[in-house]
């Protein structure tokens, strides 16, 4: 994959579009340490990808780029490692993992994680965990969640608290319009029940956007002819 410097949007765009021929059960959060902020000069993303893949081929011997994206300190992102290959990021956790390295070293007293760059991040963080259908608490790994990591990595001043109550906030905010588009949906199911007319409504729920088979169809038209039969 050659280096590409996208916006938030279009790398949500390009990970909807992507062929995966793999499957993605974790997400991994790091930071660079080096290079940091002040390598940084608004131009030089890619210069500093590269210069991370020459480190992590020539000197740590791996066969590429450790990690899958970068995110800048503006907030922009550079592509690296193929997103179908197994990154270089944790070790004894990187089958099934996708690894993001934040460039800045965020160790307490250092660069300070906010503004355009933490934005992007929960905003990529909740798009993922819902596109791979992540579990925040358990799938969403800092570098120091290994015991064998002896790092602070992505840093001693983000607390992982806040980082994962962020991303959960986030979900359940974006979750919320698209539950009130279907309430109707859920309004219908209970009307037909309370008319007895089908039964089991959070069974029929929990199946709203389910393509229904023509005989379920015809035995509930059925029940509504007899219902007005009767009346």
């Amino acid at each position: 994959m050659n280096f590409t410097v996208m916006i938030t949007t279009d790398l949500i765009n390009y990970i909807k579009s992507f062929n995966w021929s793999r499957k993605v059960t974790q997400l991994h959060i790091h930071h660079t340490w080096k290079p940091d902020h002040s390598d940084y000069n608004g131009t030089n993303g890619i210069a500093l990808q590269r210069s991370m893949k020459s480190y992590h081929v020539s000197a740590k011997g791996w066969k590429d780029i450790a990690q899958h994206l970068t995110l800048l300190p503006d907030g922009k992102w550079v592509t690296g490692r193929d997103f179908n290959t197994t990154p270089a990021s944790i070790t004894g956790w990187n089958e099934g993992a996708f690894c993001i390295e934040m460039l800045g070293n965020f160790d307490i007293g250092c660069n300070r994680f906010e503004g355009e760059q933490a934005e992007a991040m929960f905003s990529f963080c909740t798009f993922f965990a819902e596109y791979m259908k992540l579990d925040v608490k358990n799938d969403v790994k800092f570098h120091r969640d290994s015991p064998t990591a002896g790092k602070t990595c992505p840093g001693s001043s983000i607390d992982k608290e806040w980082f994962m109550n962020e991303i959960n906030k986030r979900i359940e905010n974006t979750a919320l319009p698209a539950q009130n588009e279907e309430a109707w949906k859920f309004q219908a199911i209970d009307a037909l029940a309370s008319d007895g007319l089908i039964n089991n409504p959070e069974e029929w729920k929990s199946k709203i956007n389910d393509p229904m088979p023509v005989w379920t169809a015809m035995i509930i038209l059925n029940r509504i002819y007899e219902k007005l039969s009767h009346k």
